[in-house]
């Protein structure tokens, strides 16, 4: 059975055309104004966010999550370092 299916894989090669992908859209000055309020408003949760697991790891230090809170706030900080990074450089929406 694998066989017959590499063989029709095969032989409809020539005759499938994908398409071709596209850049994603590059976001710049002339966004709507919703989408750049939606990026400020995820920035701020985002920074909450850092916050409040700062605080949650400090007051329970051994806490049986620990590991994973740690996780968790380390993806906070990249994200957050990512969206700093991008608006310093003028790649991304402010």
């Amino acid at each position: 059975m694998p066989f017959l299916v590499a063989c029709l894989l095969f032989l409809a090669a020539p005759f499938v055309h994908a398409a071709p992908l596209e850049e994603a859209p590059v976001a710049s000055e002339g966004a709507p104004p919703s989408v750049k309020h939606l990026e400020r408003a995820l920035a701020e949760v985002r920074r909450r966010q850092i916050s409040a697991l700062r605080k949650l790891i400090e007051e329970n230090p051994h806490h049986p999550k620990k590991a994973d809170l740690r996780f968790r706030l380390a993806e906070k900080l990249w994200a957050e370092a990512e969206y700093t990074r991008c608006v310093d450089q003028g790649d991304c929406i402010p």
